[in-house]
């Protein structure tokens, strides 16, 4: 008697066909339910295979058709959805506010243009009540002569000074004046008794600053003119803007500042720059620029600029050209010391003869115009 034949072998094979054709499903075809509008997991697409009749399985495998298990919709709909879906990897939410990346200008067509960095905000104002002070360029003092002579800031020279140097004049407050918006000092033959009952027989002005300080960290600027009476026989004239002591202890340990010195006697074309100082041993020393010019210094007005610089660097000018710097000198209270302290009297004086040269009185009378003295932050 034939027993009847097995049923397990197609239970077998029905039931690896269905594994193989779920995981094939879950794993190369998503789809979008579009009654609802949600992506549907490998546990959905599962579900509805399992739902399909073991006829439907095996005439879809069989006859190779593609598997869609959601008939309604398309591929083109399947994969805009899938593009659109907020998580998807490829793309962003605009919720993260992530702004879009630069493109970089293709250097063959040079377009598009980079965007230019942002500008920086100005600084903001100070606040209402405050004072910020002084700001670089601002005007901090000046003199412009054009109400008399000032004797609050001013005072005039009467003394024998300059006799270190062997100068020959007398200075006399008669020799001192402000007129037509200038500062005036004369030098001329003239027998004055001075201070002490000495004798001279030239006499010129002098002038010191009074209730002005010139600090660290400012400018000075200033326009002069010398006259002598014949230009072609001028030697002797020693006309100067400059200012010592500041620093105490004597000179020249309390410093010289000379913002400019001219000696005619040795040439009337060469002006000179300088500082005086003790160095480290004790000893006077200095260091000087002379600068010379094509046609003598009497010949023009010029303007003069001098920066005291609060780094230790001195810098000077006239009419617009640099003509000497000083960053470093070894003075004996070490650099920049004694000029990084304020300086608190200027003098202004034409002095006549002494150690530079002889005085030939074919130059007087003669005048050392100032026109006007300002003071700047740097």
């Amino acid at each position: 008697m034939l027993k009847p034949r097995s049923k397990k072998p197609y239970l077998y094979v029905f039931l690896a066909i269905s594994v193989t054709l779920a995981i094939f499903v879950a794993f190369n075809f998503m789809s979008k339910d579009s009654s609802k509008g949600l992506l549907l997991s490998s546990g959905d697409l599962i579900t509805k295979y399992q739902n399909l009749t073991s006829r439907e399985k095996i005439l879809m495998l069989l006859s190779g058709q593609d598997i869609s298990l959601d008939a309604p919709g398309s591929d083109e709909q399947m994969g805009t959805a899938v593009a659109d879906s907020p998580g998807h990897p490829d793309e962003i939410a605009a919720s993260d506010n992530v702004q879009p990346a630069t493109i970089d200008p293709d250097p063959s067509t040079g377009s598009p243009d980079p965007e230019p960095d942002p500008v920086p905000a100005p600084n903001p104002p100070p606040a209402p009540g405050t004072d910020p002070g002084p700001q670089s360029g601002d005007m901090l003092w000046s003199e412009e002569f054009d109400n008399g002579f000032n004797t609050a800031e001013w005072t005039k020279e009467y003394s024998t000074y300059g006799d270190g140097n062997n100068e020959l004049q007398c200075y006399t407050q008669n020799q001192v004046n402000v007129s037509g918006g200038k500062l005036i000092l004369e030098a001329k033959e003239q027998s004055t008794t001075c201070p002490g009952g000495d004798t001279r027989n030239v006499t010129s002005g002098m002038v010191r600053s009074k209730n002005v300080e010139f600090s660290p960290g400012m400018r000075i600027e200033w326009s002069a003119k010398l006259t002598p009476n014949d230009p072609n026989n001028q030697g002797g004239l020693w006309p100067a803007f400059w200012a010592s002591g500041w620093a105490g202890g004597g000179w020249p340990n309390g410093g010289e500042w000379d913002g400019f010195e001219v000696m005619t006697a040795v040439d009337p074309k060469r002006t000179v720059y300088s500082i005086h100082y003790s160095n480290s041993m004790g000893a006077h020393a200095k260091t000087s620029t002379p600068k010379f010019s094509a046609v003598n210094f009497s010949n023009n007005w010029h303007t003069f600029r001098f920066d005291y610089g609060a780094d230790g660097v001195l810098v000077w000018s006239r009419d617009g050209f640099m003509t000497k710097t000083v960053t470093n000198a070894d003075t004996l209270q070490g650099w920049p010391a004694p000029f990084n302290q304020d300086m608190k009297e200027f003098k202004i004086n034409l002095a006549l003869g002494g150690n530079p040269g002889p005085l030939d009185t074919r130059s007087l009378p003669a005048t050392l115009e100032i026109g006007w003295v300002r003071i700047y932050k740097l």
